[in-house]
C-alpha cells in the first residue's frame, strides 16, 4: 500500500441544512463571555484588568466565529483512490476504507439531507423537489470480525454511475436499496 495512491474520484459532500443553528452560536459567544471573565482577575493579580479581559474574551471568541462560518466552508471531501476510500483531507486525521476491508456498500438514490431535532434525516423522493438531491451511500467494512458502518454522501452533481463503477472494478458488492 502506498501513501501516494492514484486518486480515481474526489467530491465534496453537500453542507446539510440545520447542522449549525444561531442558538448554537449565541450559547458559544455566552460561554466566551463568562470564561473570560477569570482571565481579567488573573491577568489584574486580583483586580480585574479590562484590558486582560478583553485578549481573554477575543482568544474565546475563536470558536464562536468558527462554528458561525462553518456552513459556508465546503463539505467533507471524498475520494476514491486505488486502494481506499478516503473521508476528508489527506494528511489529517481522516478516515480510510480499503476496498478489501468493504463487506458491501448500499446505496439510496433520491434523497435529501436535513437536520431536525438534533439527529440527521435523509429523505427518499419519488418526484421532483426543490430541494437539491443526492445518493446517501453506506460503506459495510470488516476488520478482524468487527463491522462498522460510514456513511458518506454523492451530491447530484457528482456522475453515480462512475463511481458505482469504480467500485465494481475494486471487486466491491454494490447493492441499491429501494423503499416502498
Amino acid at each position: 500500500m502506498s501513501f501516494a495512491s492514484r486518486r480515481l474520484m474526489k467530491w465534496r459532500e453537500p453542507k446539510i441544512k440545520g447542522m449549525v443553528t444561531i442558538k448554537d452560536v449565541v450559547i458559544a459567544f455566552i460561554l466566551a463571555l463568562i470564561l473570560s471573565v477569570p482571565f481579567g482577575y488573573v491577568g489584574g493579580h486580583g483586580k480585574f484588568n479590562v484590558s486582560v479581559w478583553l485578549l481573554g474574551l477575543l482568544s474565546l471568541s475563536i470558536a464562536p466565529l468558527g462554528i458561525a462560518i462553518s456552513p459556508l466552508l465546503p463539505g467533507t471531501l471524498v475520494q476514491l483512490t486505488e486502494e481506499r476510500i478516503v473521508y476528508g483531507p489527506r494528511g489529517t486525521n481522516s478516515c480510510r476504507s480499503a476496498y478489501r476491508e468493504i463487506v458491501r456498500i448500499c446505496y439510496v438514490r433520491y434523497c435529501t439531507c436535513s437536520m431536525e431535532e438534533n439527529q440527521l434525516v435523509f429523505k427518499v423522493h419519488e418526484g421532483s423537489t426543490t430541494r437539491p438531491l443526492c445518493t446517501v451511500c453506506e460503506v459495510i467494512n470488516r476488520n478482524q470480525n468487527v463491522y462498522s458502518v460510514r456513511r458518506f454522501i454523492v451530491p447530484d452533481s457528482v456522475n453515480l454511475e462512475h463511481v458505482l463503477q469504480i467500485f465494481h472494478d475494486k471487486s466491491v458488492k454494490v447493492e441499491e436499496t429501494r423503499f416502498t
